[in-house]
């Protein structure tokens, strides 16, 4: 655990927190929301479990879900677009994107 705490400290993270209970011991990381270093695996998986409730989705609806700006979503969608994991329908404030 030494390392782990010096290694948050010396990137000013925060404080991992250390929980104890009988026959167990838990540490959780902390992280920053809306992190640049996001996994982009984790943010295809978040999508994909936003659209299990929703058959379309849109910029707002990804700001809300990941918590993140109007321009990271914006980023987003446009990316997931260009790989062909989504497509554009409409423009302005109709544009709404579908799950290939």
């Amino acid at each position: 655990f030494i390392t782990l705490f010096t290694s948050y400290a010396a990137r000013k993270l925060p404080t991992p927190i250390i929980s104890e209970g009988p026959g167990f011991i838990k540490c959780i990381l902390p992280r920053l929301q809306g992190s640049k270093k996001a996994h982009s695996q984790d943010t295809a998986d978040m999508l994909n479990r936003l659209f299990l409730y929703k058959m379309e989705i849109k910029t707002s609806d990804v700001m809300d879900y990941l918590n993140v700006s109007r321009a990271t979503a914006g980023r987003l969608l446009s990316k997931l677009t260009t790989q062909g994991y989504l497509t554009k329908k409409g423009s302005g404030s109709a544009t709404h994107y579908l799950k290939n």
